[in-house]
């Protein structure tokens, strides 16, 4: 792959990296298939035994309201019956996995219920590696090209160039994978997962050089005013840091999605994920918060995180009329408890930040 036809800069790496994790998440759950076909098959045959009861003694089918229970019982065994269904004949492709080859009219392509109830397809090393490319690798490769720059005798421009030139001289082994949007396998292999990660992070690297890069070379647009939150003062990257730690069993995104959120000019796509559990409700209080500590500036903050497409759930993002009712529920609902995690973070940055809370 010639890579230099390759616009790094422009590379979503997070949605792949989000799509990665959702993928190993299906394959871990593989052993769970013939559990969930078990359940979903019992249900079925109850529905079929209720049914013939009610013709047998009534001669008429189930009632309608009684079937429709049945179906709501089945429904999600199926739903999840679809998302893994495929799985067996591709889990042959880890090389964890052992199986007969000569077995190809097994229930589960080559697997016995048994063996495929057995299969373990671990995600442990992917979420470690991916936690520290967020939250170690990226902050220390960005504070460390800046202290580079501040030594080096080249213009901006030219240090960028040559930093991209450099790290582009690597082998690259998964790169035309990542391009594509291939999934990659045996990472649940520790030594295969590192070195997974060490090459995706040397792109991200590269990815980061050209995005500033193209920053230099691009006209600042001053026909429109910039998307922000307009801090009092601005937030630095400690207090970021904190503020993304503190709210990751809220929300999964990076620290450098956090930083464009609290950024003087927001680039959109900003794209944190509300995890399943998290309410619209949560993430209104934490805003509104803000805005009471002055931590943002402004009570548009609702308007401003939707033109920035700042938070998804369930891979849609949040749309003006879902932030403004969680915002006016607030006040509609203000005797409803809110989540003390974000009262504890507000503590934080207000008790250690003293100067700036005026």
């Amino acid at each position: 792959m010639d890579l230099n036809n390759i616009d790094f800069a422009h590379l979503n790496l997070d949605k792949y990296l989000d799509w990665l994790k959702m993928e190993y998440t299906r394959f871990s759950r593989v052993n769970t298939l013939p559990l969930l076909e078990s359940i979903y098959n019992d249900y079925s045959k109850r529905a079929f035994l209720a049914n013939t009861h009610y013709i047998r003694t009534r001669g008429k089918t189930l009632p309608a309201k009684i079937a429709r229970l049945y179906e709501a019982k089945k429904k999600p065994y199926k739903k999840q019956i679809e998302e893994l269904k495929d799985l067996p004949l591709l889990v042959i492709f880890f090389n964890s996995v052992l199986y007969d080859k000569a077995k190809t009219g097994e229930k589960y392509g080559f697997f016995q219920t048994k063996e495929l109830e057995n299969l373990r397809i671990e995600t442990g090393y992917l979420d470690l590696y991916r936690d520290s490319l967020n939250n170690v690798w990226k902050p220390d490769f960005i504070e460390q090209i800046t202290i580079e720059y501040e030594k080096s005798p080249l213009p901006k421009k030219a240090f960028y160039q040559h930093k991209i030139n450099y790290l582009k001289e690597t082998e690259f082994k998964y790169l035309d994978l990542i391009f594509n949007g291939n999934f990659v396998y045996n990472l649940n292999n520790g030594k295969t997962c590192l070195s997974f990660f060490i090459e995706f992070s040397r792109i991200w690297e590269i990815h980061y050089l050209e995005t500033e890069l193209l920053k230099l070379y691009t006209p600042l647009d001053t026909t429109k005013p910039p998307i922000s939150l307009t801090l009092k003062p601005a937030l630095n990257n400690a207090e970021i840091t904190l503020l993304a730690d503190s709210l990751s069993p809220l929300f999964t995104g990076t620290l450098e999605q956090w930083q464009n959120l609290f950024s003087n000019k927001i680039a959109p796509p900003v794209g944190i994920r509300l995890n399943p559990k998290t309410s619209n409700r949560e993430l209104a209080f934490l805003f509104d918060e803000l805005e009471r500590n002055e931590f943002i500036k402004t009570n548009q903050w609702a308007d401003i995180l939707y033109k920035c497409e700042a938070f998804n759930k369930q891979g849609k993002t949040l749309v003006s009329k879902q932030y403004n009712k969680a915002k006016n529920g607030l006040k509609e609902f203000r005797y409803k408890k809110n989540n003390p995690l974000i009262e504890t973070l507000i503590t934080k940055l207000t008790d250690t930040l003293p100067d700036k809370i005026k």
